[in-house]
């Protein structure tokens, strides 16, 4: 963890506004249990605090809480003297409330005696996007204040999604034309806040055969695609849909004879890229179905749309 001293672009009317009025309370007395904190002696006097957020998340998927954790802490120089906090305000906010917000949008924590310096904050994200998550701390003893502050920079991300696809090949040989049809109708996929996708769904196809002066029945069974990929922070998805084999038969009746034949067919695998506009539009990818030393060309239409509000 590294330690962030910059103020927010952003700074809390919180303390701002009120800063002057603490100090008069302060200069008064407290009634709160003073914390020790050892510091220099007054002769030497290095006391710097510094705020830190344990191991804060960066990415969130929309819909999530997620808890941060901000802590004050204090580097000083060894010496005998102890210096002495009698409270600490430590607050949270973010940039950008419509992409994410903590549960009161504003948190606040007095925090005193005890040798306490941490405080929880949840943050719910709302929408993809991108916000800052502001931290400041006003750490006070009786003479003195000290503001501190951390940064946390979060993209939220969209984390679940619907896949449909329609997958058409087709061909003509001297004898007749065969034609295949694959239909994904409700994939599920899933990405962890790392942007990482996973998913697998039941592909359903069907398969129809014109032989002039014969009559044709083909049947195909269901087959499962396995769908694996990322998104980055921009909400660019690359999708990799990689099909299972299907069983393939058939039965040809002509005047001359019948016929009929079984085997197992193979579907090329389809790599999907989704630009964030393009979420809910079709698009259309080359796709074959291989069997018996051939190959049939045709078309994927794919369709991948957002659930649960991850625009």
């Amino acid at each position: 963890m590294h330690n962030n001293y910059h103020e927010p672009k952003k700074p809390f009317s919180f303390f701002r506004i009120f800063f002057a009025a603490l100090l008069l309370v302060l200069t008064l007395g407290t009634t709160n249990q003073a914390v020790p904190v050892k510091a220099a002696p007054p002769e030497k006097e290095i006391i710097k605090f510094f705020m830190d957020v344990a191991n804060p998340k960066t990415k969130v998927c929309v819909g999530k809480t997620v808890e941060y954790e901000a802590s004050v802490n204090v580097n000083y120089q060894e010496g005998e003297a102890f210096w002495t906090m009698s409270g600490i305000n430590i607050e949270a906010t973010s940039s950008d409330i419509s992409v994410g917000s903590f549960k009161r949008n504003r948190e606040l924590t007095w925090i005193g005696a005890d040798n306490i310096n941490t405080a929880s904050f949840f943050f719910q994200a709302k929408k993809a996007g991108k916000t800052n998550l502001y931290f400041e701390a006003l750490v006070s003893n009786q003479d003195r204040s000290s503001y501190v502050s951390f940064t946390v920079p979060v993209t939220v991300i969209p984390c679940k999604f619907k896949v449909i696809t329609t997958s058409n090949m087709s061909k003509c040989y001297p004898g007749g034309c065969i034609k295949f049809r694959g239909v994904i109708v409700n994939g599920r996929i899933s990405a962890d806040e790392n942007g990482s996708f996973t998913g697998s769904a039941p592909v359903v196809w069907i398969s129809s055969s014109r032989v002039p002066r014969c009559g044709a029945v083909n049947s195909l069974g269901i087959n499962k695609v396995d769908m694996k990929g990322s998104t980055d922070d921009d909400g660019l998805i690359q999708l990799d849909l990689k099909y299972d084999k299907v069983n393939f038969a058939d039965i040809v009746n002509c005047e001359m004879g019948s016929g009929a034949g079984k085997e197992t067919i193979a579907i090329s695998d389809l790599k999907v890229s989704i630009p964030p506009g393009s979420r809910g539009v079709a698009l259309t990818l080359n796709q074959t179905i291989s069997g018996s030393g051939d190959t049939i060309s045709g078309k994927a239409s794919v369709f991948v749309i957002p659930i649960n509000g991850a625009q």
